[in-house]
């Protein structure tokens, strides 16, 4: 229920209420659904569960070895990897942002990092949705 919350406002940081996170059961204390990614230090992907490959429309093969970039619109790369290098460093957790799907759509996400021991960065990804 915390995480659930968690991501809520985490997709509605704006203030302005546009998003709201997908609860994919009709248990409302259920969380969003969630997809994971393990990116490696010079960002490429080397893991990710199916529900990545659900909510991106890859198959995993295609998404392993992928640079994390290439699922970022271009004009937010800058943005992302400056997020990215904070999370790396502990400094960020949480992050709101956007996802390019395998047919070029765009994707509002909340995204939440944990550091691997290796150097290595875990994403749990939910997806938001037009209120």
């Amino acid at each position: 229920m915390i995480a659930e919350r968690r991501t809520r406002s985490f997709c509605n940081a704006s203030g302005r209420s546009l998003y709201k996170s997908v609860v994919t059961s009709t248990n409302e204390h259920d969380l969003p659904a969630a997809a994971t990614f393990v990116v490696g230090p010079h960002g490429s992907i080397e893991d990710v569960d199916a529900a990545a490959c659900r909510l991106l429309g890859y198959s995993r093969s295609e998404l392993l070895g992928m640079h994390g970039s290439d699922l970022v619109p271009i004009e937010r790369h800058g943005r992302t990897a400056v997020s990215l290098d904070r999370m790396r460093s502990g400094e960020l957790a949480f992050r709101n942002g956007v996802l390019k799907r395998k047919d070029g759509t765009v994707l509002p996400v909340a995204v939440e990092a944990r550091i691997l021991g290796d150097g290595r960065l875990r994403l749990t990804v939910r997806e938001c949705r037009p209120a």
